[in-house]
């Protein structure tokens, strides 16, 4: 049950993230509709065949996932070799996650 509500829950998440950011851009959400105007016409629904005729609107996801990270850290990384950062030292072999958030401006 946690997986299915995990799942659900990161996709009204993004969806909504992604609207918010719209509203804020006015531009790129009247972009984003003369794509789907010009491709599938307006009143028309859209059928999964139509997905992949949407550069653009695939940017917004690609960008709203950008920003508005659903899960904040990404895949551990091994340290291969003693490395100075920052003025700290990060041994040979430690295990190092890079929180995506705080990336990011």
């Amino acid at each position: 049950m946690d997986l299915f509500a995990a799942g659900t829950d990161t996709t009204s998440n993004t969806l909504e993230w992604a609207m918010a950011e719209l509203l804020k851009n006015p531009h790129t959400f009247e972009k984003a509709q003369e794509q789907l105007a010009q491709v599938i016409g307006r009143g028309k629904l859209i059928d999964e065949a139509d997905v992949a005729k949407f550069p653009y609107l695939r940017c917004i996801v690609k960008e709203t996932f950008r920003i508005h990270p659903q899960v904040p850290f990404l895949i551990p990384r091994k340290v291969e070799e003693d490395i100075e950062l920052h003025g700290s030292t990060i041994p040979k072999d430690s295990q190092v996650l890079v929180n995506v958030v705080r990336v990011l401006p």
